[in-house]
């Protein structure tokens, strides 16, 4: 009987000494990995505190580097890029509240390594009755939007519905067709030579709504102005600070109306495919605003009507205070026609 007890103490005493064995730190190391989960491309993007703004896209600005997080919705859906001056060093260059040149008319594609920012090419058009979905197909693969800028896909969020890349060099550079030198401005009866300074712009205020987003930033200059053989200005400084939109358009487009030459509208011309007449001939769309009655029945009984949405003025507040309530009444006489 004490034989038994004694071989009973031993195996209880080995059993309780395997137990308390420490762990080798291979073992640790396999439980806190086993623990922690792998850090995720987006979160080693964004783990430190930065500015974010959140709308139609999410806007990162990480140490003066903007990030757009692209949700999969709105990849091939058309917008407007406008650029509008809202300070600069020099108004002969241009002058500020003005646009330096039309809107990019844009759209962003993907593939699995990356994100392009192509322009729209819409010049070309089969928009007639009857035509064949041969002809609109060839028309499409022989005018193809051109690739502006192509980002790297820097991370997926966490849910894998957007993508992130760094649009920095869209915005802080040098981009031909948003340049701070307006085609409107003074400078352009000259040979313009002008240097990007990168080291002394920067990026600005970041804003984001649910049809739009909005960044601003600092863009610094050199310029050289020559006439023939004659230097007029070199290597003079300029600074401007620039406000960027970005603007999601209809997903369905209005329809569109050809202009009459007895009516004072600006137009835009486009080269129509016509397979009814085999050739191509230029046609002229008038510029309207969309004016759609939110009554459509009342509006055919020749009613007078609200629009579903109003043309909305906004009036510069650099304006003497005696001259807007009459710039406004001018504005509302239009309500009449």
């Amino acid at each position: 009987m004490i034989r038994k007890l004694l071989v009973l103490l031993l195996c209880l005493t080995a059993a309780t000494a395997t137990a308390k064995k420490p762990k080798s730190s291979a073992s640790k190391k396999a439980e806190s990995s086993a623990e922690k989960p792998k850090e995720s491309d987006y979160d080693k993007l964004f783990k430190e505190k930065h500015t974010v703004a959140d709308g139609m896209f999410r806007l990162h600005d990480v140490k003066g580097k903007l990030y757009f997080e692209i949700p999969d919705s709105l990849f091939g859906r058309e917008m407007l890029l406008g650029s509008t001056i809202s300070e600069v060093s020099d108004n002969a260059a241009a002058t500020t509240g003005s646009k330096s040149d039309y809107p990019l008319h844009v759209v962003f594609t993907r593939n699995d390594r990356s994100v392009q920012l192509r322009t729209v090419n819409c010049e070309n058009i089969t928009d007639e009755t009857g035509a064949s979905r041969a002809l609109a197909e060839a028309v499409k693969r022989n005018t193809a939007d051109p690739i502006l800028r192509n980002y790297k896909i820097e991370a997926w969020n966490r849910d894998s519905t957007a993508v992130v890349v760094n649009v920095t060099d869209l915005f802080v550079a040098d981009v031909e067709e948003m340049s701070p030198f307006s085609k409107y401005g003074l400078y352009t009866a000259f040979e313009l030579k002008k240097t990007f300074q990168k080291e002394r712009s920067m990026l600005g205020e970041i804003k984001a709504f649910s049809d739009n987003v909005v960044v601003r930033s600092t863009l610094s200059y050199i310029f050289t102005l020559t006439r023939g053989r004659t230097t007029l200005v070199k290597d003079q400084p300029l600074t401007a600070v620039m406000t960027r939109s970005l603007v999601l358009l209809p997903r369905e487009p209005y329809r569109p109306r050809i202009t009459d030459s007895r009516m004072s509208v600006f137009p835009t011309g486009k080269v129509l495919f016509s397979e009814r007449e085999q050739r191509a001939k230029v046609i002229y769309y008038a510029h309207r605003w969309r004016l759609e009655p939110s009554d459509m029945d009342a509006w055919k009984r020749g009613e007078r009507v609200a629009p579903k949405k109003q043309i909305v003025f906004y009036v510069d507040d650099g304006f003497p205070e005696m001259w807007k309530k009459h710039i406004f009444e001018a504005v509302d006489q239009w309500n009449e026609p």
